[in-house]
């Protein structure tokens, strides 16, 4: 399967990264860019929201949710200068993705890009505007590590024309910058859970009362975006078996600890201005990831779609395994078994993703070509 081969290149050239002189890098990464994002813009009906996306872009006189002028321009420019082809739109959409990510992996000081081309495509498999709308907040970051308010709020803005809900993350500015101890991590992390829990039930419960007593009912499209906000959106949840969650939950924890091991052990301690901003970076990220986790639990069960914000704030977190993975292991023999390691991690959860809740949609793979 063509899923598996692409998998198997990007893989193959993170490990023949590992270790080269610059100039080889910069051509691994060049090639493992083209893989991506060919792959992903020559697709044809693959993909989740293929209709909507295909038809915002075939037919820009629809109106347009929420405003979003910015994801509306872009296609229109694409439309205009391609011919109405929407492969284009696609290439351009996938580039733009790989890039800014690229670009934030520079910020946070990488070595390995390939690893993170690699992850634009083993993340999601096939992006959509909320992944490109999630990389310009995720950008954005910066400047929460450096206190700057006004400019985190311009690339909130920026990719709220893109994707509404990112306006959601604002709040996520004021997360604590002070470094938590494990206990209390953990501790916060399966409250959260409980509370989780806990408001579903509250939420199932006033549903059942609107349903026996026939009250606050809207009309039309309104309440089929409210039922779609509370009820559907992200399907993690609703269609998973207990084993799985728990799994998930546990998995979570892990996650907590090892990031919380890396912190501790490679990223306190600065003998120069760029480790000492790489450090503050490092924990920024893993603040946001633990607080993002804390709002996903918490939220997940009782409103399933709110869920994406904490998955939003903890957008960097790819960054902090790769990160603590590069500091731990300096011999080039350490860190090709590092990468070997987190590729395998990477197949199961890539393979979980192409054989999901959404396999028909990604299998099997159609292309203009």
């Amino acid at each position: 399967m063509i899923y598996y081969v692409v998998f198997s290149l990007l893989a193959f050239l993170i490990l023949v990264s590992v270790g080269v002189k610059r100039e080889k890098q910069i051509f691994i990464e060049i090639l493992a860019i083209v893989i991506v994002v060919l792959f992903q813009g020559l697709r044809w009906e693959n993909g989740t929201d293929w209709d909507s996306y295909y038809g915002m872009f075939m037919y820009p006189s629809e109106p347009i949710y929420y405003n979003e002028y910015g994801w509306w321009l872009l296609n229109d420019i694409v439309r205009r200068f391609s011919g109405e082809s929407y492969t284009a739109m696609l290439i351009v959409q996938s580039a733009l993705i790989v890039l800014l990510n690229i670009k934030f992996a520079k910020y946070v000081g990488l070595n390995n890009i390939t690893s993170v081309i690699f992850g634009c495509f083993v993340g999601s498999i096939f992006p959509v505007r909320f992944a490109l709308a999630s990389i310009i907040v995720i950008l954005g970051f910066k400047h929460i590590v450096e206190r700057n308010f006004k400019k985190f709020f311009l690339y909130v803005i920026v990719a709220s024309t893109i994707h509404i809900a990112t306006l959601l993350i604002i709040p996520f500015y004021f997360v604590p910058r002070k470094r938590f101890s494990l206990v209390m991590m953990l501790f916060m992390y399966f409250a959260s859970i409980m509370i989780g829990f806990a408001s579903s039930s509250v939420v199932s419960f006033l549903d059942s009362i609107n349903s026996l007593l026939a009250i606050g009912s809207f009309d039309g499209d309104i309440q089929e975006k409210i039922d779609g906000y509370m009820y559907g959106g992200i399907a993690e949840y609703s269609i998973r078996s207990v084993s799985s969650i728990i799994l998930s939950f546990c998995s979570g924890a892990f996650f907590i600890w090892l990031y919380h091991y890396f912190g501790n052990h490679y990223f306190s301690k600065a003998s120069s201005t760029q480790e000492e901003y790489q450090n503050n970076m490092y924990h920024t990220l893993l603040n946001l990831y633990i607080f993002g986790m804390y709002f996903n639990r918490t939220v997940a069960f009782a409103i399933p779609y709110l869920s994406r914000i904490g998955i939003l704030a903890s957008g960097g977190v790819g960054m902090l395994l790769l990160l603590g993975m590069e500091k731990k292991f300096r011999n080039k023999s350490q860190l090709w078994l590092a990468f070997f390691v987190y590729i395998v991690y990477r197949f199961i959860l890539f393979n979980q993703t192409l054989h999901g809740q959404y396999e028909s949609l990604f299998i099997p793979y159609h292309s203009v070509i």
